[in-house]
């Protein structure tokens, strides 16, 4: 990793401070000798090393003077091509990874001064923030002014929600418990249900977010990635590019299948007053889907989505909710639950039916549940760390491939199309709710909106 140099557009943004810096002193903390890689950081702002470093220092929490000494800042305007060939002076020998995090209306534009400024080279990388696009026609054109100047070996389309230590847990989880995998189809499984929600509205986002509203900004990337991780077969040989090929194949046969009855849109009471949201918005803020994977495996099992802002919690989870025993069901049993806990807790808990204690036969419901979170608080390494991480190496498993996103913006396309088609509604809810009263219409009963916290003996906090 100390033979890279990271180039950051976007340098002065929030994500850099908050996110990427933290991410590449921890990588420089953990490298052989702690000698990581050089970063330089761009932006339209006036800084040089010194104020730029400093405000690192205060901002991102930039303690160790050894990596600080590391950091460079260049002032650089995308479009203007004189600033391209200034940025050549400030580049060295070693190998770069280029990281774009900008809004996406740059991505083509710096791709092209990049191309024609002769600041490529073979061995270079490339990562993008997401959203990439807006919808399938953008990305696609995105996509191949993006290609024009890296090879897409070289491309890496970052999800955070995959650097995520219980999102990377699905497979493990899958795959080397032979007792979930053999039970993990229609036969055996009555719904899967994937939560995210957000107990904050839209801050100061406003600008970037009612352009893209919920289906944009969390469904086409984290909610469909992680669907695919969940539901997609087990892979000819656990590598990146067979992965990433069962993945597509649960994208390519997601359906919906009645519009009218499988969506719904919400938006959060006092979002028009939010800054830079303009008046009369129908944006979502909120969104339901029940949709369908028409495969083999999957066929018949309803799989909800469920994201919203300014909710009752912060809660990500995904929940496998298997079918009763037909044969033999006392009074009070339930379905067994596979609940994989992301955030703010991680961990995995298993929901069973187990004898009451007493001379009566009554089932009751227990929970058997790992705490990641507890056991490995200090230990666990950070989305943006690992994903930084893993582009440095050249491991591509946990980005996100083209094809991926072209099928994904296939969905989100069709549901956009459907909810102005057919004129669907956006329905208010208050703040810090469970979001509109139309998604109970959709949600299954008991299940990932209205599923109480299982409660843990041993929690540690």
């Amino acid at each position: 990793m100390a033979d890279w140099q990271i180039v950051i557009f976007g340098g002065t943004g929030n994500l850099t401070f908050l996110k990427l810096l933290p991410a590449l002193q921890a990588l420089w903390l953990t490298s052989p000798g702690g000698n990581g890689p050089a970063v330089l950081a761009l932006g339209r702002r006036e800084y040089d090393d010194h104020s730029y470093r400093e405000r690192a220092r205060v901002e991102a929490g930039i303690d160790d003077p050894r990596f600080l000494a590391q950091i460079g800042y260049q002032r650089l305007d995308f479009a203007a091509d004189q600033d391209y060939l200034d940025l050549a002076g400030r580049l060295d020998t070693r190998p770069r990874l280029y990281y774009l995090a900008t809004s996406p209306e740059f991505f083509s534009t710096i791709a092209a001064r990049l191309r024609q400024a002769g600041l490529v080279r073979d061995e270079d990388r490339v990562i993008f923030e997401k959203p990439f696009g807006r919808d399938l026609a953008s990305a696609t054109e995105i996509n191949q002014a993006v290609t024009r100047t890296f090879r897409e070996e070289n491309v890496y389309r970052i999800d955070h929600y995959l650097g995520k230590e219980m999102v990377q847990n699905i497979m493990i989880l899958r795959f080397t418990n032979r007792i979930f995998e053999s039970v993990w189809q229609n036969h055996d499984v009555e719904d899967v249900q994937l939560l995210v929600k957000e107990k904050e509205g839209i801050g100061d986002r406003g600008g970037y977010y009612d352009e893209a509203g919920a289906l944009r900004d969390m469904v086409q990337s984290h909610l469909l990635q992680m669907l695919s991780l969940v539901a997609m077969a087990r892979p000819v040989r656990f590598a990146t590019e067979f992965i990433r090929d069962e993945k597509v194949k649960v994208l390519r046969d997601i359906r919906i299948e009645e519009p009218t009855r499988d969506l719904v849109f919400g938006q959060y009471q006092g979002y028009l007053e939010e800054s830079r949201v303009p008046p009369g918005s129908i944006t979502e803020t909120y969104v339901a889907l029940r949709l369908a994977i028409e495969n083999h495996r999957w066929r018949g099992v309803p799989f909800y989505l469920v994201t919203g802002k300014a909710l009752d919690e912060r809660r990500a989870e995904i929940i496998i909710r298997f079918k009763c025993q037909a044969e033999y069901r006392p009074e009070n049993a339930v379905s067994n639950l596979l609940i994989i806990k992301i955030q703010p807790e991680e961990g995995v808990a298993f929901r069973i039916n187990v004898k009451q204690p007493g001379a009566e036969s009554q089932v009751m419901s227990e929970s058997m549940e790992y705490c990641h979170s507890c056991k490995f608080a200090l230990k666990s390494v950070g989305a943006y760390e690992k994903l930084l991480g893993d582009a440095l190496l050249g491991d591509k498993t946990l980005f996100t491939r083209w094809d991926e996103l072209e099928y994904s913006w296939r969905v989100v396309d069709e549901i956009l199309a459907a909810k102005a088609r057919l004129h669907l509604p956006v329905h208010g809810y208050p703040r810090h709710s469970r979001g509109p009263a139309a998604a109970t219409e959709l949600l299954p009963p008991g299940g990932v909106q209205w599923l109480p916290r299982v409660a843990r003996a041993d929690r540690r906090d």
